[in-house]
């Protein structure tokens, strides 16, 4: 009986850990717009461009506090007000009455196919 209970409790353990590590491993944001902003995507991507000079070759575990200490490189305008908690940069653009996008940083970058010639290959084809 103890054994099962031990079992039961390191599954338990695993996937709790598993689940944490997940969640606390992707970094979000949530930007509301001022009700004249009209460029969306031109904010969205200054703070793709901001995530991507920070974080470039940082270990997972040290880009919360990065991006803690560097929040001032996200705003576009001094009006601007952010915060970052729990894994979240929330960026609000003067009144915050317009539009909102949220989404993560988890992006896949488009890579060409890399196709492997070899003569040897070629003549046996």
């Amino acid at each position: 009986m103890r054994k099962t209970m031990y079992g039961l409790m390191i599954v338990w353990l695993c996937i709790f850990n598993i689940t944490a590590y997940s969640e606390t491993s992707s970094i979000k944001y949530d930007i509301t717009f001022d009700s004249n902003h009209n460029n969306e995507i031109i904010y969205r991507d200054h703070i793709f461009d901001v995530y991507e000079r920070l974080t470039y070759g940082i270990d997972e575990n040290s880009i919360g506090g990065i991006i803690n200490k560097n929040l001032a490189l996200f705003k576009l305008d001094e009006c601007d007000e952010i915060s970052f908690n729990n894994s979240v940069i929330t960026i609000i653009e003067n009144n915050g009455k317009g539009s909102n996008i949220k989404g993560d940083f988890n992006y896949v970058k488009c890579m060409q196919d890399v196709e492997v010639k070899s003569w040897i290959f070629e003549k046996l084809k």
